[in-house]
């Protein structure tokens, strides 16, 4: 019989285990054999089984064997110090942790405290050489001196994010830290790897692997730690990277340990008012305040997620009230009583506190430490505490509508009993009839644990961009070894050349032009001898714009010391403030001192009224499994003559089962048809004002609804020839037409899927989405590269930039960028596959589509019309097209007769035109070439010069 797993660790490692732990967790058990055998390791398994410590334990494990050989005999035991750590020290990190979150590498970093200074304690007891374990930091907050001695004097273990490791390993200092790695944890890997930030750190670690293979070492063992996902095979594969064999990609062994056991849920779907047609005052709010707090009150400790920022702040800001006792029927905030100024209010028995991404680095990491402590009752966040920070024994997660999304749903009620074997316990609180319909049909999936799949996303141009430049910064390449690079990296396993050639053309400024300074190149690519060599400032360039996540171009708040931050918030809400204002933002209320253009100065205001911030671009979708699984429901629900007895399945309260078969029961009277995976139903209306809308019920999410959409959209626009909006959302499309006297219900009949996918084609880059997509492409890709460090830049003025740049590219076939956000819109954003699948179910008449035109909105309609206020979050991305730049064909003569063009022409200095004639010669202070490489692209860019040009 084979001896038990820990038998193989190093004696103190193994003393230390056994008393502080006893017995192993499952995906310990089952993560230490493949990791001690050096095999790529995937380790699945919920949140608070020990998943952490199944990576960390064998790799730390290998340090105290490896750092007690190194230690001479004649050291002492117990000497400790930098005299010590640094004898014999073999020089730079040998385990890298990657994590997506900066709290998550804080948390990370003081956990590991604990087992380091217990094994320490062991070896010394033992009698048995060791040599401290040295750990450190490096994110965005680490500051410049910690980083000069990182530098220095290497730590063994480095803790970072994806973004750091990308600009260490741009870096000619920084990099040398990395040859000695042994092995790499990426922690979380199922919140990176359906989404560009994974496409980035996949190319990062091939970029990684090659530095220390190329410099002697053998590739690091790579591990992975992931919530439950499917299909694992996929998340594997994108940790593990792949080789070529014959020319064909080949995924590299990547032993998966699926210890994804389920645990105990104690989960329930609560509806707060016993009627939704029925609200006292109007909001149902009044009634979810009180269930909250209730609740609240019956548990040691509550985390209540949000799906955005502003809901977390208002949440906190009324319970708050609620607790002092404060609260009123009129509005958020209560008016205080003339005479009553001296009574003190009474004490706060606790507070409640928000907690997101737009807080202060300081209030987050004091919040987190309460949390971890168990000095918090509750506390109202965003996803930013959905991974997999220790938060302590919270007893209770408490979603506050639908959390979109099965395994997001899980990862969130799994923050309770957060320890091996204990049970999570979740109540989701809805807010409205289609959130209570998501959310029971969520909370089963939860319970089976039909978790979706991940898409891995493949080939994305502009994070492709960013990393040559990075790669070309830090060193010179060769075409075809760069080529061979990227194509180890699973994301880009299929990559054609003539791709990475456009890639590389554009970076090396093929398409410059004076009307966009930013197209210049930023690489020199010699395809006489086909190498890739930097220009003057394109390091600094790759790593002062590192990374994926977008800029949304957020003010920064702090207080008078213009020093302490407080937090950041919307540029479109500062637009809407004036000095003086009074706003809440961590719970807190402050005062507007002082706006400029990079700031918001503000001081405290406690017990002022005070209005909620908004961030936009918060909305979420659902996922495609999820949509047919609800329209499933809904079908069984509609035509089931036992509809009580299935909704008694569900994990819902009695108020939410009557309002479900209530909601229900109106819709299929209202439209004698009810949609579902298997229905559409287009209804036709007048809204409140008599104009015509119509209503495509169709249950497929926002992927496919909003390439139907658009060819629904161009097709109304044909037949009646007049403007029509659109807008949609995960359970619909809705069309408003300018007033016609018959609505054409049947804009589905005769569907062609090959028209519809060149309908898609022509007008899906004249929509908004696929102008605030180039934007934050072409960021990535270097286009639109971010000022100076510290000075915000203006959100509108991005949008106008990014307007500009789409503009002038229209006219090439190939952008690189236009080609990326072409194929993000249909791939990642929208839907193109189902959508085909979708639509060529309805022309086969396997989906069904029923037409009804009524006077008033059915009940789904009316639901539908609720949840269109945030599309208008792009609006300003909208792509200059054609018909907005009509004017610029003006008649010259008619022009003439009303202003005097001679004199115009005549106010031209002759001293400004001789400036901007050097400047397109290049011949100016400010354009000169300052290396071979920089004439090199002018001459390139100017064309055949005669003797006397060239002079």
């Amino acid at each position: 019989m084979e001896a038990p797993v820990i038998d193989r660790f190093h004696p103190a490692v193994r003393q230390w285990f056994l008393t502080a732990f006893g017995v192993p967790s499952p995906p310990q058990t089952a993560g230490w054999p493949a990791i001690s055998r050096g095999e790529n390791t995937l380790i699945v398994a919920p949140t608070g089984s020990g998943k952490t410590l199944a990576a960390f334990l064998w790799c730390i494990n290998h340090l105290v064997v490896e750092n007690g050989q190194s230690v001479p005999p004649d050291l002492p035991v117990k000497r400790r110090g930098r005299a010590a750590a640094k004898q014999n020290h073999t020089g730079g990190v040998r385990v890298l942790y990657i994590s997506p979150l900066k709290a998550l590498n804080n948390d990370i970093h003081r956990n590991l405290e604990l087992p380091l200074a217990g094994i320490e304690r062991e070896a010394a007891g033992l009698g048995l050489p060791f040599r401290p374990i040295r750990t450190a930091v490096r994110t965005g907050d680490t500051t410049q001196r910690e980083r000069n001695a990182m530098l220095k004097d290497p730590p063994d273990i480095l803790i970072t994010t994806p973004e750091s490791l990308y600009i260490m390993l741009s870096s000619e200092k920084a990099r040398t830290l990395f040859t000695a790695v042994r092995y790499v944890i990426v922690d979380e890997i199922h919140a990176v790897s359906g989404n560009k930030r994974g496409v980035h750190l996949s190319l990062t670690l091939e970029r990684l692997q090659e530095l220390i293979v190329r410099t002697g070492g053998s590739a690091p063992v790579r591990i992975g730690l992931s919530a439950t996902q499917r299909p694992l095979e996929t998340v594997a594969h994108f940790l593990g990277g792949v080789e070529r064999t014959d020319g064909q990609p080949v995924p590299r062994p990547v032993t998966i340990v699926d210890a994804g056991f389920r645990k105990r849920t104690d989960l329930q779907v609560i509806c707060t008012p016993d009627d939704f047609t029925d609200l006292p005052m109007n909001s149902v709010w009044n009634t979810v305040y009180p269930r909250l707090l209730e609740l609240i009150r019956s548990h040691r400790s509550t985390l209540v997620f949000v799906n955005n920022r502003r809901l977390a702040e208002r949440i906190a800001a009324k319970l708050n009230e609620m607790l002092d006792g404060q609260e009123n029927t009129l509005g958020l905030y209560a008016v205080p009583v003339r005479g009553a100024e001296s009574a003190a209010p009474p004490a706060r028995p606790f507070d409640v506190l928000a907690y997101h991404g737009s807080m202060s680095r300081t209030v987050r990491e004091s919040i987190e430490s309460d949390l971890k402590r168990g000095r918090l009752r509750a506390l109202v966040t965003t996803s930013a505490l959905e991974l997999g920070i220790d938060i302590g024994s919270v007893d209770l997660v408490v979603q506050v509508q639908s959390p979109k999304g099965i395994a997001r749903g899980l990862q969130r009620v799994g923050r309770s009993g957060h320890v091996v074997n204990a049970q999570s316990k979740g109540r989701i609180i809805v807010t409205h009839r289609e959130d209570l319909l998501e959310s029971a049909v969520v909370a089963q999936a939860m319970t089976e644990h039909a978790i979706e799949r991940t898409a891995v996303p493949v080939n994305c141009l502009d994070v492709l961009a960013q990393q040559v430049v990075a790669m070309v910064a830090a060193e010179d390449w060769s075409t075809g070894d760069l080529y061979d690079l990227v194509r180890r990296s699973y994301c880009y396993r299929d990559l054609p050349e003539r791709t990475f050639h456009a890639v590389l053309e554009m970076t090396a400024g093929r398409f410059s032009t004076e009307a966009f300074r930013e197209l210049r190149a930023r690489i020199v690519w010699d395809k006489l001898h086909d190498t890739l060599t930097a220009l003057p400032g394109t390091a600094a360039l790759a790593v002062t714009n590192a990374g994926t996540i977008p800029d949304r171009g957020y003010y920064g708040v702090y207080l008078e010391d213009r020093k302490t931050k407080v937090g950041e918030v919307d540029e479109e809400f500062i637009y809407e403030s004036r000095t003086g204002d009074t706003f809440i933002l961590g719970t807190n209320v402050w005062r507007m001192t002082d706006i400029d253009a990079n700031a918001v100065i503000v001081q405290p205001a406690p017990g002022h009224p005070a209005r909620m911030p908004f961030w936009r671009g918060e909305t979420i979708g659902r996922p495609y499994e999820l949509c047919l699984r609800m329209g499933e429901t809904v079908e069984r629900l509609a035509s089931s003559a036992d509809a009580d007895g299935l909704l008694r399945g569900l994990p819902i309260d009695q108020s939410s089962a009557r309002n479900i078969r209530e909601y229900i029961e109106e819709q299929r009277n209202a439209t004698h048809a009810v949609p579902s995976h298997r229905t559409v139903v287009v209804e036709g209306f007048r809204d409140d004002v008599g104009d015509p809308r119509i209503v495509v019920h169709s249950r497929f999410g926002k992927g496919v609804n909003g390439l139907l959409g658009l060819v629904l959209l161009e097709r109304l626009k044909t037949r009646l020839r007049i403007d029509v909006q659109m807008l949609y959302n995960d359970d619909g499309i809705l069309f408003r037409c300018s007033d016609v006297e018959r609505l054409p219900l049947d804009i589905l009949a005769e569907p062609d899927l090959a028209a519809a996918e060149e309908s898609i084609v022509e007008h899906l880059p004249s929509s908004p989405l696929f102008g605030a997509l180039f934007r934050q492409n072409a960021e990535r890709a270097l286009l639109l590269p971010k000022g100076l460090p510290g000075k915000r830049r203006p959100f509108f003025l991005q949008r106008l930039k990014a307007a500009d740049l789409l503009q002038i590219v229209r006219q090439y076939s190939d952008f690189p960028i236009v080609i990326e956000t072409m194929r993000e819109c249909l791939t990642d954003v929208l839907d193109l596959a189902h959508f085909r699948d979708v639509y060529s179910r309805i022309a086969s008449g396997d989906i069904e589509v029923r037409t009804v035109a009524s006077e008033t909105p059915s009940p789904f309609a009316a639901s539908l019309l609720f949840d269109f206020t945030m599309v208008y979050m792009y609006e300003w991305d909208d792509p200059k097209s054609a018909e907005k730049g009509t004017f610029a064909r003006l008649n010259r003569d008619l022009l003439s007769d009303v202003v005097e063009l001679d004199a115009v022409k005549s106010v031209v200095r002759n001293d400004a035109v001789d400036a901007v004639e050097a400047q397109l010669q290049h011949t100016g202070i400010t354009r000169r070439a300052r290396t071979g490489a920089e004439l090199m692209e002018v001459m390139l860019r100017l064309g055949e010069l005669t003797e006397p040009e060239l002079a």
